[in-house]
């Protein structure tokens, strides 16, 4: 099989310069967090000391890539470092023409953000990555993690938008986002590293007494077709819980023009079934005469 070298992929935002060389950033710190992972953090890195952390990993959906990449955009928020992997295949992410690293680290003083969109397959290394997480947030000094996940339904009729779920190990957190008209999590088994994190953050370490509260939101997502949707919802969910103010038009354009073109083709795909069905059903029907 051949192997694939560059795969091409269109910019985000088509009005950003790109400039013809690439900028070399300075390493400020570098700490070794397990045997899969290292840190990597550049001079910026200061400035985002107790600000809430929110990750977004492509290990089940793609609702935490896209709201993380959309909040990225949005506040401008600058990579301030990475996560170096000891164990993945090697490969560079080219934004803008600068390349980075497949696990990135953008922050301000409000936000950090922790985004990759490679899948990580080996359960030694989703481990890995959990624990990394949480030692950088021990580093930040942060008090929150936060974790976004899209929960599939399936249908092609219209989803109720209004209602999310969530999990979070704050009360006064959680009495907020309830008041927003938002339920509790009841029954579920929530897997990946979402899941690895909510099960590690709803634990009191023994010595220290410091840990990070953590909080999970859950918004319906349409399994049928890629939907922009979910991640509306959950930015929507954030500016109001964080001092952020992050502008969803863009993105509601997106899911509008992506939901407009899944119907069609749906509509599409039923309409074919239909007159498949009825065709096969008159063939059936049909009696047969012994000429």
């Amino acid at each position: 099989m051949k192997e694939q070298i560059i795969s091409n992929s269109k910019s985000s935002s088509s009005s950003t310069t790109i400039q013809n060389f690439i900028s070399r950033k300075k390493i400020a710190h570098s700490q070794k967090l397990n045997n899969h992972f290292e840190l990597i953090l550049f001079e910026e890195w200061t400035t985002c000391k107790s600000a809430s952390i929110l990750v977004g990993f492509a290990d089940i959906g793609i609702t935490p890539i896209i709201t993380t990449s959309s909040l990225v955009e949005q506040l401008n928020l600058p990579q301030i470092g990475f996560l170096k992997s000891k164990t993945q295949p090697p490969s560079a992410i080219i934004r803008s023409g600068q390349p980075s690293h497949s696990i990135r680290i953008f922050g301000n003083s409000e936000l950090v953000i922790i985004n990759s969109d490679h899948k990580f397959k080996k359960q030694k290394i989703v481990h890995s990555l959990i624990d990394s997480v949480i030692k950088v947030a021990h580093l930040f000094e942060s008090k929150m993690i936060y974790s976004t996940e899209g929960v599939p339904v399936e249908t092609v009729e219209r989803i109720e938008r209004k209602e999310m779920q969530f999990l979070t190990t704050n009360a006064e957190m959680g009495n907020k986002i309830a008041s927003l008209g938002h339920k509790v999590l009841d029954n579920a088994v929530v897997a990946g590293i979402s899941g690895g994190l909510l099960a590690e953050c709803s634990l009191l370490p023994s010595l220290d007494g410091c840990s990070p509260d953590f909080c999970l939101i859950l918004a319906p997502t349409c399994s049928l077709y890629p939907d922009v949707w979910s991640s509306v919802m959950i930015i929507q969910l954030l500016n109001s819980l964080l001092n952020t103010t992050s502008d969803t038009s863009n993105l509601e354009v997106s899911a509008r023009k992506l939901e407009a073109k899944a119907n069609e083709l749906i509509n599409i795909h039923k309409n074919l079934y239909t007159m498949i069905f009825t065709c096969n059903s008159a063939i059936y029907l049909t009696p047969r005469y012994p000429f």
